[in-house]
């Protein structure tokens, strides 16, 4: 039988949001970039669910899905316990603002002032002796 569009889109949706579950243990979602070895494991993981939908005999000639998805599933589950490395960018964790920025509303960590940066001069701070 023949595979609709809305199929493959669930399929794809679906198989994104187990990534995510893997992924987030690791990365602030979503993702800003991410590499070819992670759209290969979605596809590899909505390919298995659309023939799992369909039907079909792991043990003839559907095995090599079966081995694609559990492949699939190690890698991520290996991304997101730190075992491999892939290039991801996500958008979650801000990056640390330059030491010298002074200017404390674009700062709303208050990073500049663990980083050594004295917005309201050096005599606001007081020694603790």
């Amino acid at each position: 039988s023949e595979i609709s569009e809305d199929e493959m889109t669930y399929a794809l949706v679906s198989a994104s949001s187990m990534a995510d579950g893997y992924l987030s243990r690791r990365y602030g979602l979503p993702l800003k970039s991410w590499s070819y070895d992670l759209i290969q494991a979605v596809c590899d993981i909505a390919g298995y669910l659309l023939i799992k939908r369909n039907g079909f005999n792991p043990e003839v000639y559907d095995a090599n899905w079966v081995s694609k998805y559990n492949a699939a599933l190690r890698w991520l589950d290996d991304v997101g316990n730190r075992r491999i490395h892939p290039v991801l960018v996500d958008a979650g964790h801000p990056l640390v603002p330059y030491a010298g920025d002074t200017n404390v509303l674009d700062d709303p960590r208050s990073w500049g002032l663990v980083m050594g940066s004295r917005p309201w001069g050096a005599g606001t701070y007081r020694s603790f002796r």
